[in-house]
């Protein structure tokens, strides 16, 4: 079964580089490959918002024993899971991009997250403002130079 979790948190460390950042995500691909996960991870002003999908076991797994025990998170809040029918991020074992360099005109969404956080999204199902904005960069980068 195809399963779907999207969560947001606040990091620890409010001075995460792109350095870091390259760090969790290339340590994140590896297990997603390995574990059959696809998924989108979206970071600005010290919050993360990350989408998941994939089988549900791996899925719950990454999350309750990997992301829950990482200390780099804090008020760390499930916003939607559930099974799904298809996959929106075939080709991303975690997409990534830093939102700067995004046209926040084909992202609907995107300003506000930038501006508020992610208070301002919907993360409560899968066609809800804030799964929306995260597959709008998907399209976004797939299409980019």
């Amino acid at each position: 079964m195809l399963y779907e979790l999207i969560y947001n948190s606040i990091t620890t460390d409010k001075s995460i580089d792109y350095k870091q950042l390259q760090q969790i995500l290339n340590s994140s691909r590896k297990r997603n490959v390995e574990l059959g996960i696809t998924g989108v991870l979206l970071y600005h002003g010290g919050e993360f918002v990350q989408l998941l999908e994939g089988p549900r076991e791996a899925l719950l797994h990454v999350f309750h024993d990997i992301i829950f025990h990482d200390t780099r998170h804090t008020a760390l809040t499930i916003g939607w899971e559930g099974a799904i029918t298809r996959r929106r991020f075939i080709d991303w074992s975690m997409g990534f991009a830093p939102v700067e360099i995004l046209d926040t005109s084909k992202s609907p969404g995107l300003d506000g997250f930038m501006q508020n956080g992610a208070a301002t999204l919907d993360f409560s199902g899968p066609e809800t403002t804030g799964p929306r904005l995260l597959h709008s960069i998907y399209k976004q980068c797939l299409v980019a130079p």
